[in-house]
């Protein structure tokens, strides 16, 4: 690991007291499509998981895996 790069999942959110993985609504949202978070206490595997079953499905529709990468600051200033 050459710890080059970081990853900021904004809408995952790490607490020690969410055994399971838990939705959290954020009421007022600008977009409703993004209106929450996902907590857990081992907020790594959930991460690891969704990034899985997400290649997973592109493979089993035949289409090549994409990914986006965005370089921007924390806070979508830019």
């Amino acid at each position: 690991m050459d710890n080059l790069i970081h990853i900021h999942y904004l809408r995952y959110k790490f607490n020690p007291k969410a055994i399971k993985p838990q939705a959290i609504h954020i009421k007022n949202s600008i977009n409703d499509e993004w209106n929450g978070n996902i907590e857990f206490c081992r907020i790594w595997e959930y991460v690891v998981d969704k990034y899985l079953d997400r290649v997973k499905r592109m493979y089993h529709t035949g289409e090549q895996p994409v990914f986006l990468i965005h370089d921007e600051t924390l806070g979508n200033d830019k």
